[in-house]
């Protein structure tokens, strides 16, 4: 593809230091990986001395490079240019098509014509796949669940009964979607299940990376709405609800009957407690724990949660508290020899 027409594509600008060429683009990789014909990227400058020894032949980035002599294409979003660049590039295919006689598919359940069942799928009874989506070896659908257009389950995902996927939904391996949520009464004998009866529902353009779990709902739903993505090992309790286009990096924990806002992120290992909510536009720092709603937007760090540069300085202050405590336990020991001697 031509250079000019992915600058055309992703609404970027071209700059040439010298005469500006046509240059046909051949690949997409990084600055160390590059040779002639691919186009690479600099998203974050303090990787800018990889620029020197790149043999890309371009560079996609969200200003002019210094002392660069390669066209440039810049925008001010690379990131986002470079997720377009990247599936014109590396398109999503699959290699199998039609429906493997292996798969197992209840008689009552329905199934697209256009659909792809992999060899050892499952679809249960008055389960619904709709068009063009893929089930990948040992998918699971349960009975009564909804799989939408165009979504894939990959090898060994699971959606128990009753629930529903909606259309361009990607789970990954091992994605469990509908165990239990986690409920049970003590007694004085023994720990008594609550039975969960609920649903998980997954709209439009979620995303579920891999050994990740969505437990469904003691009642009603759980709920993650459009443009939803999940890392891996994600973990969201019963009756939790995650607004629109929000992000759970590795290991978070959200706990049951939480509600968290849109466009939100919950970096690696972040928790959120039980029935708490967390407003649009909340970014959750690595190991934060919400143990206490917030609403205002903005970054938030330790627990309970403090605004990331108000908890910045506290640690910064943590680090000299060895040495103000000496310093205390030296004037209190001036201030005792100093009482002797008045007493005296």
């Amino acid at each position: 593809m031509k250079l000019s027409e992915l600058a055309a594509q992703t609404n970027s600008k071209l700059l040439f230091v010298s005469t500006p060429v046509e240059l046909d683009i051949q690949g997409l990789t990084t600055l160390e990986l590059a040779k002639p014909g691919d186009l690479s990227f600099l998203t974050n400058f303090q990787y800018r001395d990889a620029v020197a020894s790149t043999k890309a032949s371009a560079i996609l980035t969200a200003k002019a490079i210094p002392g660069c002599q390669l066209p440039q294409l810049i925008h001010p979003n690379p990131y986002a240019v470079l997720a377009q660049v990247g599936q014109l590039f590396f398109p999503v295919s699959h290699s199998f098509t039609g429906k493997s006689p292996l798969a197992s598919v209840d008689p009552l359940a329905s199934v697209a014509a256009s659909a792809t069942l992999y060899p050892y799928a499952y679809v249960g009874p008055r389960a619904v796949v709709g068009e063009e989506a893929v089930l990948y070896p040992f998918a699971y659908v349960g009975a009564d669940a909804k799989i939408g257009d165009g979504t894939v389950l990959y090898p060994s995902s699971t959606v128990m009964e009753r629930c529903e996927i909606g259309s361009r939904c990607i789970l990954h391996a091992g994605a469990i979607i509908g165990g239990d949520g986690f409920g049970f009464a003590p007694t004085r004998e023994t720990l008594l299940k609550i039975p969960q009866v609920g649903i998980v529902v997954l709209e439009d353009e979620v995303e579920v990376g891999a050994s990740s779990t969505v437990d469904r709902a003691t009642y009603g739903k759980t709920t993650l709405s459009r443009g939803v993505k999940l890392d891996s090992q994600v973990h969201v309790g019963h009756n939790v609800h995650v607004g629109a286009h929000t992000m759970l990096c590795a290991q978070v924990g959200i706990a049951g009957s939480a509600k968290i806002g849109s466009r939100c992120i919950a970096a690696g290992q972040a928790g959120v407690g039980h029935g708490v909510s967390i407003g649009d536009g909340v970014v959750l720092g690595p190991c934060a724990g919400a143990a206490q709603s917030e609403s205002q937007p903005g970054e938030y760090m330790g627990m309970p949660l403090l605004p990331s540069k108000k908890w910045m300085k506290q640690q910064f202050a943590l680090q000299k508290l060895p040495d103000l405590l000496k310093k205390v336990a030296q004037l209190e020991a001036q201030l005792e020899k100093m009482r002797k001697q008045i007493e005296k």
